[in-house]
């Protein structure tokens, strides 16, 4: 984003975000992208003008990685970059890379942008990356605790992790949440185990591996696997006896990071409403925009779903009985997909590796 549409968009909150108001903002960031910046200028130079832009660009850094050069020997994560470039939709790469804008910030840089609007920071909106934070060592949380000043101490955090990515909430008018308010909007956040992820004591997060004790993280686990419950709930949960609020918040937060853990906040919404969207989403899967997600009414937002499940689901949207289909009718049903891959270019991945056409 241009440092002018930039500017529009605090124009546009500073006259009419109300006190109260929320807002996420999500940016490449420094420090971790700090390797990446040499690449996109490479990848922007060998772009040059018109044709098939990305093809010039990838060819270039690859070449420049197969003759040697130094940066990519030095600067791992550039080269990872590059050789991944393949298992990526060439779409989302374009959109990645090729942009003279292309600018990463420092996390105290966009606090000190938002506080012109009268904006300020509440905490990321990543559960891996949420406060209190579990994946520092014993010394980095002891460092930390010396530093009086929270963005400052934030912006650390981001050296520890080398964050490349952030997604960071900020709000106007930001008063501290007491005990009392959160277990009131407690009563409205509903969470569940996800079946589909298995207890580890060993955890990965999107930059740390976590071992963590058993004595209340599988309790957690055993308890959201048995039922749907309410965060408040959870609070009153024999099993936390003792442990005081933010302790259990910590817990969740993990288990959620982690995807043990599903969380909606209000009533399960209308399941109309979410199958006429799915509808039209399974639609344009089969014509080639597998968009990732689809409408969950359990879940209030989007839920991930590979491309082949998403053109499996097309196919079968169109049978009156989609159970009996998936028996009687499974030769056509692989049939349609494969005719699908075939006409839009989709391409599927099991198991990490590329499936290719011939073998749908």
């Amino acid at each position: 984003i241009s440092d002018e549409t930039r500017a529009q968009i605090m124009r546009f909150l500073t006259r009419y975000l109300k006190p109260g108001g929320v807002v996420q903002v999500s940016y490449n960031a420094m420090v971790g992208c700090a390797q990446v910046l040499p690449l996109q200028r490479l990848l922007m130079l060998g772009a040059g003008e018109g044709g098939d832009t990305w093809t010039k660009a990838s060819e270039l850094a690859g070449k420049m990685v197969n003759l040697d050069a130094l940066h990519f020997k030095r600067n791992p994560d550039s080269l990872g970059r590059v050789e991944g470039f393949d298992n990526l939709d060439q779409r989302y790469l374009v959109h990645e890379y090729l942009h003279e804008k292309w600018t990463p910030f420092y996390f105290t840089d966009i606090v000190r942008e938002m506080a012109e609007a009268k904006l300020s920071f509440a905490g990321s909106a990543r559960f891996a990356h949420m406060s209190p934070v579990g994946w520092l060592s014993d010394r980095q949380r002891e460092m930390l605790e010396t530093v009086t000043d929270p963005i400052e101490a934030e912006e650390l955090r981001d050296y520890f992790a080398n964050r490349g990515f952030r997604s960071d909430i900020f709000v106007r008018g930001k008063a501290p949440l007491s005990d009392l308010r959160l277990r009131e909007q407690a009563e409205h956040i509903h969470l569940w185990g996800n079946p589909a992820v298995p207890y580890k004591t060993a955890v990965a997060l999107e930059h740390a591996t976590l071992t963590r004790s058993d004595s209340f993280h599988k309790p957690l686990f055993d308890l959201l696997h048995g039922a749907e419950m309410t965060l408040a709930q959870v609070f009153d949960a024999h099993e936390f006896a003792g442990l005081t609020l933010d302790a259990i918040l910590k817990l969740l937060r993990l288990s959620i990071a982690v995807g043990e853990t599903s969380v909606r906040y209000g009533a399960v919404q209308p399941r109309a409403t979410a199958e006429r969207l799915n509808a039209v989403l399974l639609t344009k899967a089969e014509q080639g925009e597998a968009l990732g997600a689809l409408a969950s009414p359990r879940q209030g937002g989007g839920a991930g779903i590979s491309a082949l499940d998403q053109l499996m689901l097309a196919a079968l949207h169109t049978k009156a009985d989609p159970a009996k289909a998936l028996t009687k009718d499974i030769d056509e049903l692989i049939a349609r997909v494969a005719r699908s891959l075939a006409a839009t270019g989709l391409r599927l991945q099991v198991g990490g590796a590329e499936v290719l056409p011939e073998d749908t």
